[in-house]
């Protein structure tokens, strides 16, 4: 039997299994399509394959995947992508998902993949951050929120979530530099307090109609839960 590496795909966050042969080489993820960067990873704690996975700590780090093609094979577990240093946790945004980042009580910006770029609030409501550069802070606690979603037949579904702090100073600059550059300033993985929780609540309500979170079940319960410090939630088809 070919032996294999554990990798995460940066992407998707599947969690992967690689053909230690395809070392320095790229294969596209089997549940995402995007480019991996094959390379060894620390080994990591291994969890259930349970169809839905609630994430707390690093030490119960859990992520879902399904079988995978093309020497990948997605497992349950967590490590950091490609084997780099822990503060290093995507590549670039995953243009199906969603991204808002969130001050202590609200949502200060967003971002989708529909060419607008990032969007910051000011008095008049979300503004481009390119033109509006004045709006956004040196400094300040921020988490990059990631919502992750499925474009199916039958409609949008939102899959998960999964939450990062940012760096404390310049953060926010990078903004107005491009929509990816953001990823740089990922400085850990952190929870949402009950404030932001709500605000990333009122956000997808205010963007998605009742038959979207018909199926967003555990992502709901999540937004509505008392738990501070997980940091991931994220559940199958």
């Amino acid at each position: 039997m070919s032996e294999t590496i554990p990798i995460v795909c940066p992407h998707c966050s599947a969690r992967l299994n690689a053909k230690a042969a395809l070392i320095g080489r790229r294969r596209p993820c089997p549940k995402c399509k995007n480019e991996i960067l094959i390379a060894p990873a620390p080994a990591a704690e291994s969890g259930s394959g349970a169809a839905q996975a609630t994430v707390g700590a690093a030490a119960n780090n859990g992520r879902l995947g399904s079988s995978g093609e093309g020497g990948l094979a997605n497992q349950v577990g967590g490590v950091t992508a490609e084997g780099l240093p822990s503060h290093r946790f995507l590549i670039r945004l995953n243009r199906h998902h969603l991204y808002y980042i969130c001050d202590r009580a609200k949502v200060f910006a967003s971002w989708e993949n529909n060419g607008q770029g990032w969007q910051v609030r000011a008095q008049s409501g979300m503004v481009s951050a390119v033109r509006n550069q004045h709006l956004l802070p040196q400094q300040g606690d921020f988490r990059l929120v990631e919502i992750h979603a499925e474009h199916t037949p039958e409609g949008v579904r939102l899959r998960g979530l999964t939450c990062y702090r940012l760096a404390d100073r310049w953060a926010l600059r990078s903004l107005a530099r491009g929509d990816d550059e953001i990823v740089e300033k990922i400085v850990d993985h952190a929870g949402l307090s009950r404030e932001q929780k709500n605000a990333v609540r009122a956000a997808l309500r205010e963007r998605f109609m009742h038959e979207v979170w018909q199926h967003a079940g555990p992502l709901a319960e999540f937004l509505g839960n008392a738990d501070y410090h997980s940091y991931q939630v994220l559940f199958g088809s």
